[in-house]
């Protein structure tokens, strides 16, 4: 009979012995699972596809391709073969990671088989045209400075390195619908906006469409975007012009970041004469941004509201406020006022009217209103003249700037506002204006 020692030294033997023959017993139960497995993914994807997988022709292991039934061993590839498997999973493609042609073979690769066909009879690296469509078309790439574009065909990117491009593009799409007489403009997008103000990196822009000379006095005006440099519209304006007419007018689109109290600030503007393009081609045009004079505001700003009610025959001026008046003569303080003049097709002065002056004062406020009599006859040729001059009492009055309204005046604003008011009766439509240096001099 044993001791007690040589009974625990026998039973740990014992002990040590099943472990190690479990453990033996673990590894070659793995062994075979992991065989199991490879025979059933063999099977599974098919005798060349499933040779081909388990051959390794994987990138990070620097092994390529090699036909089936091939009895050489795999070579290593310069490129490589990159498997993806569709959205259906009935086919895996391969795309070559490097390389000039465009399956990524080179001469090493060239010897064997690059492609495999599998279940869907797709080939292996070959491109499929679908996949890659292109909308075709006219694309005119016009700078800033001129309105002759480049033309060339297919989709175009602009080139952001140019200084004409600095202020950022405007893409859109132009047609003409014959059966309305209609010209067609789809905004599509703004690219690469700067904002005028050197605080914040991104604007909240939109962009005004208008017609030179005008031929309505609609506001075409897209939706705004905000917190954005390269916005996306996707808006269509009609305007209605004849065809033949399309040679004289020229395509003014404005992109102005918006301000809900104050003016808003011009991002940037691009013109286009109409004449020189086919719009029967529909061509998507990429036009460059130019900065906008802002020489037109060193005189000042002045803001007031027109109203027109035809049945009572009054025109009434609301003049509300100036700001950043010039400074005329530096040995002496500010007192302006503001002057409104009628003028009937600019052949004399029919009215004439003044505020109050304010003194020393360069952002007066006035909030003082003028009402004119204006019969129907009269109205289609009338003009406006609003003026701000510097109240001096030992001579003259001195001009600061002034604006002109009416249907054929020069200024862009006094245009737009005049219109907008006889188009919108019983109405008080307020507008700031840029003032200009005025053509009527000092004040009698």
């Amino acid at each position: 009979m044993l001791s007690s020692p040589a009974l625990a030294a026998a039973i740990v033997c014992s002990c040590i012995a099943a472990v190690t023959a479990l453990v033996l017993l673990l590894l070659c139960v793995c062994r075979a699972t992991v065989r199991w497995q490879r025979a059933a993914s063999g099977s599974r994807w098919g005798g060349r596809e499933g040779r081909l997988l388990q051959g390794g022709a994987f990138p990070e292991y620097g092994v390529g391709v090699v036909a089936a039934g091939s009895s050489k061993s795999p070579e290593p590839s310069l490129t490589g073969s990159l498997f993806s498997r569709n959205s259906r999973g009935s086919s895996w493609r391969s795309s070559a990671t490097g390389g000039d042609a465009p399956g990524g073979s080179t001469a090493a690769d060239s010897r064997s088989e690059e492609t495999v066909s599998v279940g869907s009879g797709k080939e292996l690296g070959s491109l499929e045209p679908s996949l890659y469509t292109r909308k075709e078309g006219t694309v005119l790439i016009m700078p800033a400075e001129s309105g002759n574009g480049q033309r060339r065909s297919g989709h175009s990117t602009g080139q952001k390195n140019s200084e004409e491009t600095k202020l950022g593009q405007v893409v859109f799409r132009l047609g003409y619908n014959f059966n309305t007489s209609d010209l067609l403009v789809h905004v599509l997008r703004a690219t690469d906006l700067v904002s005028c103000d050197r605080q914040k990196d991104f604007v909240d822009p939109f962009i005004t469409l208008s017609l030179e000379p005008p031929i309505d006095s609609k506001e075409r005006q897209t939706s705004l975007q905000r917190r954005t440099s390269c916005p996306t519209f996707d808006q269509t304006f009609k305007f209605p012009i004849d065809f033949d007419s399309l040679e004289g007018h020229r395509l003014r689109l404005l992109v102005q970041d918006f301000d809900k109290f104050s003016r808003h600030a011009p991002v940037g503007e691009f013109s286009a004469d109409l004449g020189s393009i086919d719009v029967t081609s529909e061509p998507e045009v990429v036009g460059s941004l130019r900065s906008v004079d802002e020489n037109q505001y060193s005189n000042g700003e002045l803001l007031f509201s027109l109203s027109l009610l035809p049945g009572a025959e009054k025109l009434t001026i609301a003049v509300m406020k100036a700001r950043n008046l010039r400074q005329i003569n530096s040995e002496k303080s500010m007192d302006p006022y503001v002057r409104v003049t009628l003028l009937h097709e600019e052949k004399g002065i029919k009215k004439r009217k003044k505020t109050t002056s304010k003194k020393r004062a360069l952002n007066p406020v006035w909030n003082e209103a003028m009402t004119f009599r204006v019969t129907p006859d009269l109205l289609h040729g009338l003009s406006v003249e609003v003026a701000v001059l510097d109240k001096d009492l030992l001579g003259q009055d001195a001009t600061i700037g002034s604006v002109r309204l009416g249907n054929s005046v020069d200024c862009r604003s006094g245009r737009q506002h005049w219109m907008e008011t006889v188009a919108n009766p019983r109405r008080a439509l307020a507008m700031w204006h840029p003032l200009t240096a005025s053509a009527t001099g000092a004040a009698n």
